[in-house]
């Protein structure tokens, strides 16, 4: 059997409060104890939908300025736009947002706006 060693500097180095909390938590669990601890991945249930449509980031397009050159609709990789059938006060037909949900952020709308229309928040 071979004999585990460590050396003096990494077993001098104390256990993260992140660490000591999960310890805990698990001690309290192995006695029977119903917790949540927030601690290393938990909570281990999906975070409630009214919770995620207010913290997502959302997605203005600003219907006066849009020209609806389509550009969002086109780079967006995960097709969060769509053409609409309706003109703004210009004439121009402008996108709508479709799928708020699949949107990652990436910002690539807003930074290929020519018009500036798209803004995330």
């Amino acid at each position: 059997m071979t004999k585990k060693v460590i050396s003096k500097s990494v077993a001098s180095i104390s256990p993260s409060a992140t660490e000591e909390t999960s310890f805990l938590a698990n001690k309290l669990k192995s006695q029977g104890i119903d917790i949540i601890s927030f601690a290393q991945g938990e909570p281990d249930f999906d975070t409630p939908d009214n919770i995620k449509r207010v913290s997502n980031m959302s997605i203005y397009i600003d219907e006066k300025i849009c020209k609806g050159c389509g550009l969002c609709v086109q780079i967006c990789p995960n097709n969060v736009f769509q053409m609409r059938n309706k003109v703004n006060d210009k004439g121009f037909i402008i996108p709508e947002v479709i799928n708020e949900n699949k949107c990652i952020k990436c910002k690539l709308c807003e930074l290929t706006c020519p018009d500036l229309a798209i803004f995330l928040e």
